[in-house]
């Protein structure tokens, strides 16, 4: 409000969108530091595996001299190949299975909890955020904004989104830091920015 009476700004919706849009960028890195989805891996090994049994169909074929077309029945089975198949294919769809981020294993997205959470703060913000809230009727939330579930699924935790580093413990013996300006010494090389600001005081008091 400072900044808008002393005409330094024109309008505060403006400050307010940047403010919105810093705090949205901190919830992205958040929701990403919590479950990381490297999306270039499976990409990858999709395409590596499927390449390398296209070449398998090509270079581990039987080959058959002409003269030996007659006397010598076929019956070369690729039982190594075959079984590279299976494994190798069995994995990747399984790979593909696993990284379904809103499944229902544990390195996945708590959609649960992101529900809740959003629903908390919805019911927050229109009970408990605004100055004149209009007159509503007493609801059975109204005492509370944790959501019901059912008997079985009460007992299901949930697991809360940590951090990378939430586990890391800062040393307690760290001392108060005390913040103030940069104190500059006057050497022979001065950085630009200083010697353009002499510059611009000296023409400055010779207009």
């Amino acid at each position: 409000m400072l900044a808008r009476n002393v005409h330094i700004i024109e309008q505060c919706p403006y400050l307010f969108q940047e403010i919105k849009k810093w705090r949205s960028n901190l919830e992205w890195i958040f929701n990403y530091d919590w479950v990381p989805l490297p999306l270039m891996y499976p990409q990858v090994v999709c395409l590596a595996v499927h390449l390398y049994f296209l070449v398998c169909i090509l270079a581990r074929q039987l080959i058959i001299v002409e003269h030996e077309l007659k006397t010598e029945v076929d019956t070369y089975i690729p039982i190594m190949t075959s079984l590279q198949f299976v494994f190798y294919m069995g994995w990747m769809k399984v790979i593909e299975a696993v990284i379904n981020p809103f499944g229902e294993d544990d390195d996945d997205f708590e959609t649960n909890a992101l529900i809740d959470r959003n629903i908390t703060m919805g019911m927050m913000m229109v009970d408990q955020g605004y100055d004149r809230p209009p007159e509503v009727r007493r609801d059975p939330f109204w005492d509370g904004v944790r959501p019901l579930y059912s008997e079985e699924s009460s007992r299901i935790p949930n697991n809360l989104p940590r951090g990378s580093v939430s586990h890391v413990k800062l040393a307690s013996f760290v001392s108060e830091v005390i913040m103030m300006p940069h104190f500059r010494t006057k050497t022979r090389s001065e950085p630009a920015f200083s010697i353009a600001a002499s510059i611009r005081r000296s023409v400055k008091v010779k207009e």
